[in-house]
């Protein structure tokens, strides 16, 4: 069986996912085009929760929507290895009290 855990509220990760996310994709040496493009196109969503004209929840999810480009074009082999490769630096930043609830 396989999980997935998503963590858009800081439970999972001590730090932000998709900026740790970001400094992975440029650590593994992806494109710096795609990474830019990408964060330009989550930019006017954070703008706006950050002026007070839109609500975090809905932020989170135009970002999310937008976010997932980043792996366009990707197969799932790539998109799968990208995250084997992701998974240590990420790791370090797992939030402990979680991961004592998940060992329960």
């Amino acid at each position: 069986m396989k999980l997935a855990i998503f963590d858009f509220d800081g439970t999972l990760l001590m730090k932000d996912t998709l900026p740790l996310l970001g400094q992975e994709w440029l650590r593994q040496g992806k494109s710096r085009y795609r990474f830019w493009q990408t964060w330009v196109r989550c930019s006017p969503p954070l703008i706006l929760y950050k002026l007070g004209l839109t609500p975090r929840e809905k932020m989170k999810v135009r970002i999310m929507a937008q976010f997932h480009t980043i792996f366009k074009n990707m197969t799932r082999v790539e998109i799968d290895l990208f995250f084997n490769k992701a998974y240590p630096g990420i790791a370090r930043h797992f939030n402990p009290r979680v991961l004592e609830e998940l060992q329960r």
